[in-house]
């Protein structure tokens, strides 16, 4: 499946939008060439909610804020994806922040991704809680 071309001007998560509690698995997508005015060019992950990322890409997506290409405020699980050749102000790659939020990152790659202000593959902060296992994060900015 792959999700492109999309433009949420003032929106979370320009490509797909997980909110109000729900989960939702995206395996074998490619999620490419998004803009999100707000946080989570390509997905974006809204307080209380999840999502599982599996053997994915997640590339060439943008976002004036942060997370070009995932934004999570809930509960986020990447696994045997690629993130690759996001931008955002902050975070790159993904970001993960505020209170409560977590993110997995599982032998996956971060490589390429770009970010103003700091993050360039991965920005976690605000509180929430970061896991990177058996991955790559190369050549961010």
């Amino acid at each position: 499946m792959i999700v492109t071309g999309g433009n949420a001007t003032n929106s979370f998560g320009g490509g797909i939008f997980v909110s109000n509690g729900a989960s939702l698995k995206i395996a074998n997508y490619e999620i490419t060439n998004i803009a999100a005015g707000s946080s989570g060019g390509g997905l974006g992950v809204y307080f209380g909610s999840q999502a599982q990322v599996v053997n994915s890409v997640v590339s060439d997506n943008s976002t004036g804020a942060s997370g070009g290409g995932i934004g999570n405020l809930g509960t986020l699980n990447v696994t045997g994806s690629s993130i690759v050749n996001n931008s955002a102000l902050s975070g790159g790659g993904i970001v993960s922040y505020f209170s409560g939020a977590t993110a997995t990152v599982t032998d996956s790659v971060i490589s390429q991704n770009m970010s103003s202000s700091g993050g360039g593959g991965i920005q976690n902060s605000y509180g929430s809680r970061l896991e990177v296992l058996n991955s790559s994060i190369l050549n961010n900015t």
